[in-house]
Order: C-alpha cells, then structure tokens, then sequence
C-alpha cells in the first residue's frame, strides 16, 4: 500500500471507533436538553450591579419528578443593548425532585448600566448539563 492509502485505513478505522464509541449503550443523546416550563420554577430573582459586574440571582425549583442536572443562562442587557456574551451556570451535582438551588451568574460590565436587565433565557437540565452542544 501506498502512504496515502494507510493513511486514509487508518483514518477510517478511527472514525469507525469514535462512531462505535458514541453510538455505545453508554451514550444518550438526552444527556442535556431545553427544560419545559413544567420542569422548574424560577422566583426571587434579582438584577444588579456590584463593583463592576451585572448579577443576576434568583432560586430554581426541581418540579422535573426525578433527580437531574440543571443550568441557567442568563443575557444581560442595558435597555435593548446586548451587554455581552450569554452567561451560564450549572449545579455543580444533580438537584433532587422537589429540591431549589440558590443561583448567581455574573458579567464584568466596563460602565454601570442606566438601564440593567438580566433575562434567562434558557434552562438546561440533565444529567451532563456542561456538555456543549
């Protein structure tokens, strides 16, 4: 066989392996997925600014029926102008049924908002919530 061609065999029989890998019975695609409303509650949330940083805080209720991984993303805005990159946190372990969880995300902010507001967006939950994608 010529260079090329071991080369190409041997990208192929990687690419079968990672194929085999993600398609094991350890894998599962509901690893991490968009919460419906029906899942969580949000409340006592806040909006401020403290020594240079947008805070967002507010308390999310497991209402999911089963012990699961949860993230907020937050978008902070001054008025309708974007502050920046959506900012995320997760609980660092699953949250039991029924459990809340205290959370606070922050963004460094170069001048004091006239006009701050913190929107969650997105609540993520599952079992690996810090898998991108």
């Amino acid at each position: 066989m010529r260079r090329w061609e071991i080369g190409l065999v041997a990208a192929l029989a990687l690419g079968a392996g990672l194929v085999g890998v993600a398609c094991s019975e350890d894998f599962d695609p509901n690893d991490r997925r968009l919460a419906t409303q029906d899942e969580y509650a949000l409340s006592d949330q806040t909006c401020s600014v403290d020594a240079g940083r947008a805070v967002a805080t507010g308390t999310l209720t497991n209402l999911s029926g089963r012990d699961t991984g949860f993230g907020v993303i937050v978008r902070f805005l001054d008025g309708d102008v974007d502050l920046g990159r959506p900012q995320t946190v997760e609980h660092p372990e699953r949250l039991a049924d029924g459990d809340t969880w205290a959370w606070e995300v922050d963004l460094d902010v170069d001048d004091s908002p006239a006009d701050l507001r913190c929107n969650v967006i997105q609540v993520v939950l599952g079992d690996d919530v810090t898998h991108s994608g």
